[in-house]
């Protein structure tokens, strides 16, 4: 359990951090802690996250250290939490005016409003080692985004920002499940999918 766990919160931490495989941190399960430093953080995300359009093209991200805390006796009721800090982006303004920019505006918008195909998934079934890994808390101490053009230069900061699973109604949750919207007529260990409900404070 605890070895699957472990690659699951890694496949996870890999859609932001770079060379993220689980032998890079050791988790212990009694302590239920891990801890990474320096590492680099993946550009794509940080565009997308921040909502950047296409002419502030983003040429580095790091963080300082990344922190994972887990009651290992209390999984199913609270959340692993994931405390990221000293994150700091080096954004760069290109001219607008650039046709291959435009160009990646079109696809972006169009990308956006095309709706996905439907797929006849025969999946595996999401068990309780999937809602573990879904239900991270991530907590983010703080943000410095530099941003360079040809004319100034700026900085931005945020701090404190929290990503944490709710109910349906965006209410606080005792147990994971609570989280959890499965499709109608499926219970828990028949659905090849959920919905689930998160909510991000800054």
């Amino acid at each position: 359990m605890t070895s699957y766990i472990k690659r699951r919160v890694a496949e996870k931490l890999s859609l932001y951090f770079k060379d993220m495989t689980p032998d890079r941190f050791s988790l212990s399960f009694f302590k239920g802690e891990a801890s990474l430093e320096n590492l680099q953080v993946q550009e794509g995300f940080l565009h997308e996250a921040l909502y950047l359009p296409s002419w502030l093209v983003v040429r580095k991200g790091k963080c300082s250290k990344v922190s994972c805390r887990m009651s290992m006796m209390r999984l199913k009721s609270q959340p692993i939490c994931i405390t990221i800090e000293n994150v700091v982006v080096w954004v760069q303004a290109m001219d607008p005016s650039n046709p291959h920019l435009q160009e990646a505006d079109q696809a972006n918008a169009a990308a956006i409003t095309t709706e996905p195909e439907e797929e006849d998934v025969e999946g595996e079934k999401y068990g309780t080692a999937d809602m573990i890994a879904d239900g991270l808390t991530v907590r983010i101490n703080d943000v410095s985004i530099l941003v360079d053009t040809p004319d100034c230069s700026a900085t931005v900061e945020l701090r404190d920002i929290d990503l944490a699973s709710v109910s349906p109604g965006f209410e606080k949750i005792s147990s994971l499940k609570e989280s959890c919207l499965y499709p109608p007529g499926k219970r828990s260990s028949k659905a090849t999918y959920v919905t689930l409900h998160k909510l991000l404070t800054l």
